[in-house]
């Protein structure tokens, strides 16, 4: 799990830097991380790691990866004057078919935009391509932190203003905001349910009464006691969530996904996607076992297994699992996807409405980069798959 997030925060830091909103602070670290050998290779490395090589099959070279590692350390230092020597080391890549080039141009930036745009298109493109019009609009920012908290009496708590700080529910129970993330603290004098959920734009992080972890993707919902009593913990979710479920030998853990299926464990780490706009139910282990019910059929799952409920129960024995986990650690992995289903992600994360002008193309796309992205920064790079687009206020219309 930390080489996970240390892959997440290198991608996020070459996002920001790209965008160039990254602070004092995010400069320093990724100066940091240059200055070190291995990280910096890493760095240098990542984009062939995660789109070149899967997606294109072309892996710069050694003496590539040096010169650009020497162009970021100096870029960030604020020495520009090294761009033009470099242009002539970088080898320019061939054409790419309209399905597979997403990763690649995703790859080109999140790397070569250090040496600049005009390097950019010279090394490429050879000559600036023609913009793709689009209506004139307000940058849409990305998703964030919060969620609403839906009290016993049906009373709401916006998560989003408050500060950090200890806060009163009912029934005797306390909870306190640190950071983004909600815990609470003793399990108060009768049992209460609440229901966190987050609307588009948002995500969350709890710590239910028990200790388990619970991370909640934007348009999701959980439904949980104050206090767990009886033989099991149960809770109702909608949406996608992500569990690091606290042990207890003597109390399994359940989760009711929409009441189509039943999902339950004790130590397990696990994602639970239930999207009704995606398909069936799927729900992923990470770590410990798990037991999946649906549609009166049962099946366990072994670390790296994935149920998926359609018409039928079925398990997938390998998955991609950094996929899976994309959203908990703030990226994108488009992966294989189908364009409608990456426009129901931004749709979610950017809070807009997309529509098809003339039915949705069929484009399989594939590439990862950071959720701290803007809308118009995301499809700046899904012109280069001939992504024609047209943004005006939150409407997201796709044109043929």
């Amino acid at each position: 799990m930390q080489q996970q997030h240390d892959h997440a925060e290198q991608v996020r830091l070459l996002q920001r830097y790209l965008a160039k909103t990254a602070t004092e602070e995010e400069l320093s670290r990724l100066q940091a991380l240059l200055a070190n050998e291995e990280t910096a290779r890493s760095l240098a490395a990542i984009s062939g790691e995660m789109d070149l090589v899967p997606v294109t099959g072309t892996r710069l070279s050694e003496g590539q990866s040096d010169v650009m590692l020497e162009a970021m350390l100096q870029s960030i230092n604020g020495q520009q004057a090294i761009a033009a020597d470099i242009a002539a080391e970088v080898v320019p890549m061939p054409a790419r078919s309209r399905t597979n080039r997403l990763g690649y141009w995703m790859a080109a930036a999140s790397v070569l935009f250090l040496l600049g745009s005009g390097l950019y298109f010279y090394v490429f493109n050879k000559k600036p391509a023609a913009p793709v019009p689009v209506a004139a609009t307000d940058e849409i920012l990305p998703g964030r932190q919060g969620a609403l908290l839906t009290l016993a009496d049906g009373s709401l708590v916006s998560l989003d203003t408050l500060k950090n700080g200890s806060i009163a529910l009912q029934g005797g129970v306390m909870a306190r905001l640190v950071n983004g993330a909600l815990y609470y603290e003793g399990k108060g004098d009768r049992v209460v349910y609440n229901t966190m959920s987050t609307p588009r734009g948002r995500q969350f992080q709890l710590t239910l009464p028990d200790g388990t972890k619970v991370w909640l993707n934007a348009s999701s919902s959980i439904r949980y006691p104050n206090l767990f009593t009886g033989g099991e913990r149960k809770v109702t979710v909608t949406g996608e969530s992500y569990f690091e479920v606290a042990h207890n030998p003597d109390m399994p853990f359940v989760v009711n996904v929409q009441d189509k299926a039943e999902v339950s464990g004790q130590g397990t780490h696990f994602n639970v996607n239930g999207y009704g706009d995606e398909g069936g139910l799927s729900a992923t282990l990470l770590k410990g076992m798990l037991r999946v019910k649906a549609a009166g059929q049962s099946v366990t799952l072994q670390p790296g297994q994935q149920a998926t409920l359609d018409q039928q129960l079925k398990v997938e024995q390998e998955v991609d699992l950094e996929k899976v986990m994309a959203w908990k650690n703030g990226l994108f992995n488009f992966n294989g996807s189908k364009l409608e289903v990456v426009m129901k992600q931004l749709e979610r994360w950017y809070a807009i409405e997309v529509v098809y002008e003339k039915g949705i193309p069929d484009i399989t796309v594939g590439g990862e980069m950071s959720k701290d992205i803007s809308l118009n920064g995301l499809m700046v790079v899904l012109e280069k798959l001939d992504v024609h687009y047209r943004i005006e206020g939150r409407r997201l219309t796709i044109l043929p």
